[in-house]
């Protein structure tokens, strides 16, 4: 016989080194799909709850700036939140604008102006009364459409903090 047609017998497998049989595959993928079905939903509620948390940090950080600027510029400094417009302004209250944002997509807060005097004080525009975290003009809620997360953003007379009630 020749070396052409002579069969040789498959040598066996080196200790250690088997593959995976296409039963042990499936069942692999059979338990990711279950835990993956198990995890998204706990996923996308954490999704949303950041987005909702990176919105209102920026508005604390807007609110903040309004402050600042008040101050800085030892003259009055208007925050408004205008959801019809799907924004927030800081500006020079009657002047300039000097920051601007928007809100997110879903993200649902009622409109809103907070006046900061030169003295870093938040002031009601309407009633020009010193606002309050009691108050409700000082207490503004946050929420994103189509889910029960909300966040409260409260103006203090001297502080500006996020609460959920």
């Amino acid at each position: 016989m020749s070396w052409l047609t002579r069969r040789r017998s498959p040598s066996p497998p080196a200790r250690g080194m088997r593959g995976l049989t296409l039963v042990e595959l499936m069942v692999v993928l059979a338990v990711l799909a279950v835990v993956a079905a198990v995890a998204a939903p706990s996923f996308v509620e954490t999704i949303r709850g950041n987005r909702l948390t990176a919105q209102v940090n920026e508005m604390v950080g807007a609110l903040q700036t309004a402050r600042a600027e008040a101050i800085r510029r030892n003259a009055a400094v208007q925050y408004c939140v205008r959801p019809a417009e799907n924004r927030w302004t800081v500006s020079i209250k009657g002047g300039a604008e000097l920051r601007r944002g928007d809100l997110a997509p879903g993200v649902q807060v009622a409109a809103h102006c907070v006046d900061f005097r030169a003295d870093g004080i938040a002031y009601d525009p309407g009633t020009g009364a010193v606002l309050t975290d009691s108050t409700p003009a000082g207490r503004r809620q946050v929420t994103l459409e189509g889910t029960s997360l909300s966040r409260f953003i409260y103006v203090n007379v001297a502080s500006v903090y996020v609460g959920k009630q």
